[in-house]
Parts: structure tokens; sequence; C-alpha cells
């Protein structure tokens, strides 16, 4: 794809790019998170807010690709952003349909090659009562980066309250840490880091299993 800017993945999200790799329709990298909030809501700007933070946050429109034999990832940001508004107030346990309707979201596979590597709802259980959910696949996000989602999130809503565009600093493009990983593994800071876990590790039993076969990872979620 020679008109997009290719990156270079790092070595957590080539691990995990490999390990999906061997099972492609398989959700155990899904994660997942979700915020609830009781009390006046403005849902319109919170929704908009949310498109807002989809868009600037690069991780979550993460797309990846094969060239040359190496996989690289790109971004590829949908206009406007998926996200979605569920309203379950009318369900008869809407808060166990909530829980469902995730749970639902978060067991559905997710191709990191087309995307989309996110999912994002609002889902209104009473009048007074909502939920904000989101799940991203671990090679693009993990629990840290959800909280920095969630808290831009916050941030920008309260600025549209208020009458605002938008305030507070914008999310640092996924450029910064590329580069930032980059420098790393090229740094002296890396070789102390790899010579002290070598040493600590210099010499590790094996891992223990009474089954007497070799470890292997969960393939489903509950």
């Amino acid at each position: 794809i020679p008109e997009l800017m290719l990156w270079d993945l790092t070595a957590g999200q080539l691990g995990i790019w490999n390990a999906q790799q061997l099972e492609p329709t398989d959700q155990i990298y899904n994660i997942g998170e979700y915020l609830e909030i009781r009390g006046e809501l403005n849902v319109e700007l919170l929704m908009a807010a949310l498109r807002r933070v989809v868009t600037e946050a690069d991780i979550l429109s993460l797309r990846f690709t094969t060239k040359d034999g190496d996989v690289c990832q790109h971004l590829d940001k949908p206009d406007p952003p998926r996200v979605n508004l569920i309203d379950l107030s009318s369900a008869e346990d809407p808060g166990s349909a909530a829980k469902e309707w995730m749970w639902a979201c978060l067991r559905r596979p997710m191709n990191l090659r087309t995307g989309p590597v996110s999912a994002h709802a609002v889902i209104k259980l009473f009048d007074r009562h909502f939920i904000v959910f989101q799940c991203a696949h671990h090679a693009a996000g993990d629990a840290f980066s959800g909280s920095i989602v969630f808290a831009r999130h916050a941030e920008i809503y309260e600025s549209f309250l208020a009458g605002g565009e938008d305030a507070g600093r914008a999310l640092e493009p996924l450029s910064v840490l590329l580069e930032a990983d980059s420098r790393y593994r090229v740094s002296e800071e890396y070789k102390r880091d790899q010579k002290f876990w070598l040493d600590l590790l210099s010499g590790a039993p094996d891992a223990v299993t009474l089954s007497g076969r070799p470890p292997h990872r969960a393939d489903r979620m509950r």
C-alpha cells in the first residue's frame, strides 16, 4: 500500500500478531471495559465527544498489512467513526441485557487487516443510568490505553457541556510512541534492561506442570 504511511510493529504487537495468525478467528485477544454513569447526561454531547476521541486516538483506527514479507501497520480512520448508541431501557433486565450485548461484542473476532480493531458504545439502561463501553484488539491497545481514552472522552465532554469546542491537550499521534520505541531499542537503557532480565532468568527451572504436557493458551472466552 504505497500511498499509506506504514510503520513497523513493536515487539509486543508482533508477538500478538503472530499468535493471532495461528487462530485467525479466535477472540482471545479482544479486551474490553465499561464505565457506569449515574446522573443527568447530555447524550448528544456525550456521543459527539465519543466520536471525537475515537477519531483522535490513532490506535483505535489501526490496520495491519504485509509488505515484502514483513507485517506493518497503518491508519484507516472512517468518517464518521463507528460508535453506537444502544437503548436497552425497555428490556426486562437492562443490566443483564447490557452485559450480554457487551460479551457478544467481545466474542466477535476482529480482522486485523480490514478492521475495525475497536468498538465503542453508549448504552442506556434507565433515564439516569448509562454505560460507556469500549473494546479493542490487544494488538492495538491495552487496559492502560483504555483508561487514557476514557479520561480524554470525559475531558472533551465536559468542554462541550461548557459550550467550548475542545479542551486540554489532544492525544499524541501513534508516530510519537513508535519513534520512542525505536529509540529505546538502540539505546544503552535497552542493553541494560536486556542484561538485567537475562541475568535474572539465567538458570530458571522449566515451567511446572502436573499434566506432563506443555502449557497452552486458552482458546475461547466464557
